[in-house]
């Protein structure tokens, strides 16, 4: 009901990769929590971004996230990086 007659087409999706992004209530930190996926649907005026939690992606087929955890051997080793950085 919110986009009344516009048709809502997902405009984008964003990966978090920042080990140090917290939910502090800040949707622009919130969308970098690492981890994290944000969808953003419709286009100004009428856009909502919604940050999902935990999710878990699948690619192929392949499962590359786990509830928030990179599984994939690749992006695992980048995790490791980052989180060690921190």
């Amino acid at each position: 009901k919110w986009f009344g007659k516009i048709e809502p087409e997902v405009e984008h999706l964003c990966l978090g990769f920042n080990p140090k992004a917290t939910f502090s209530g800040s949707l622009m930190e919130a969308e970098r929590v690492f981890g994290c996926i944000t969808v953003g649907i419709g286009k100004y005026p009428l856009h909502i971004d919604g940050v999902m939690k935990n999710p878990s992606i699948l690619v192929d087929g392949k499962t590359i996230e786990q509830n928030g955890s990179f599984i994939d051997e690749r992006l695992a080793g980048i995790t490791k990086k980052l989180k060690d950085n921190e």
